[in-house]
């Protein structure tokens, strides 16, 4: 569900910039904006075909820090910014 919505925002966005490019096409002319329009569009349709491919990114969940909001000692830490000691 999380990349269902993830997706979907994905398209909203690109959609977006597509239209904002083609109304910058109608103002000053046609072909650079729709190139740069479907460059913009493939890169997503890439990044979305090759994501079983990407290694997962690990964070860290709020049951891994303690009620003064620091990372427990048993807990792995993913992160240079979220460490055990300050």
């Amino acid at each position: 569900m999380k990349m269902a919505l993830l997706y979907a925002l994905i398209v909203i966005v690109t959609l977006a910039i597509s239209a904002a490019l083609r109304v910058e096409a109608s103002i000053e002319g046609e072909g650079a904006a729709d190139n740069q329009a479907t460059g913009i569009i493939n890169s997503w349709e890439n990044i979305l075909a090759s994501r079983d491919k990407r290694e997962l990114w690990h964070y860290n969940s709020d049951d891994d820090f303690d009620e003064t909001k620091r990372l427990k000692a048993t807990a792995p830490s993913f992160s240079p910014f979220v460490r055990h000691e300050p």
